[in-house]
């Protein structure tokens, strides 16, 4: 419950003390796009710079598609660089790619598959080289994965969702 005060000159209301602790500074840096990932794809280790370079490319065509909405995220320190393709709907992305000191994955997120992609999800883990888990990652990325992740973002994206 509030009461309202009555303030007059005689009696100022006090100022609230600053904070003793500063704001928390940025953990890294986003961007919206992907062109921070795309510039970094060439100071990558030279084994992992075509499947940097793939997974690029499929993230930008699930953008053309108008499936997803790219955003860059280099994290602190600067040695690993994250390419999020985010629903529009709700700015969670099925998965992340990475570039973690020039080495590549495709990192997974079961939550967003199971209310987004439920649909989707047994083919997704048919083909994927890992189990689909909270962030369980992988480091080989077959074609068939890459069409059945772009299936998912089709589903994900009509607005259905799952239970």
């Amino acid at each position: 419950m509030l009461i309202p005060q009555r303030v007059d000159a005689e009696h100022p209301v006090p100022e609230p003390a600053p904070s003793k602790t500063p704001p928390a500074g940025p953990e890294g840096r986003y961007v919206e796009g992907m062109e921070d990932f795309a510039d970094a794809i060439d100071a990558a280790r030279e084994e992992h710079r075509p499947m940097l370079r793939r997974l690029c490319e499929w993230a930008v065509s699930l953008d053309r598609e108008g499936l997803v909405r790219l955003g860059s995220y280099r994290a602190k320190g600067g040695s690993m660089l994250s390419l999020l393709p985010r629903l529009r709907a709700d700015n969670a992305g099925l998965v992340t790619v990475h570039n973690d000191r020039g080495i590549s994955s495709l990192q997974f997120w079961r939550s967003v598959f199971e209310r987004r992609a439920p649909e989707r999800l047994p083919k997704v883990e048919q083909v994927a080289p890992v189990q689909i888990g909270q962030g369980n990652t992988a480091y080989e990325v077959s074609d068939q994965l890459l069409e059945a992740l772009t299936d998912a973002y089709r589903e994900a994206a009509s607005g259905k969702l799952g239970g």
